[in-house]
């Protein structure tokens, strides 16, 4: 299916946020303690990057109704968190929530919205670069 409105796609990358706060919040508790400080910062900055999401939500919420923008295939960005490296799957995580944000951002004509998701892509694309040092 394609997420072909702006509040589709918002959603959709809000959710992306709460399943991975929800997975690094988990991992945290039980990753071991040499993975536990790389994680608690991948939780911090999903929390940080859910707030920017509701805040653009709430700022955009008249021109969600009325601004067209392109389909933005869901299914090549569904995100699994199943594994046993808690390490691995953030990185997984974090390159397909970029990879939507930065096809999501390309979807939308806000230019106020744009730069939020470029924005928390770019973020993402940092963490995954400590990560994979």
């Amino acid at each position: 299916m394609a997420l072909a409105t702006f509040s589709a796609i918002i959603d959709f990358a809000l959710q992306g946020e709460r399943t991975g706060l929800e997975f690094f919040a988990a991992a945290v508790r039980s990753a071991p303690e040499t993975k536990q400080a790389a994680l608690a910062r991948l939780q911090a900055a999903a929390e940080k990057n859910l707030k920017l999401l509701q805040a653009v939500l709430r700022e955009q919420v008249t021109e969600m109704v009325m601004e067209p923008c392109e389909p933005v295939p869901e299914a090549s960005y569904a995100l699994d968190v199943s594994g046993d490296d808690p390490l691995g799957i953030a990185l997984r995580l974090l390159e397909k929530q970029r990879d939507f944000l930065r096809h999501a951002a390309q979807a939308i004509n806000l230019g106020e919205v744009k730069r939020a998701l470029e924005r928390i892509a770019e973020r993402k694309n940092q963490l995954i670069s400590e990560i994979s040092r």
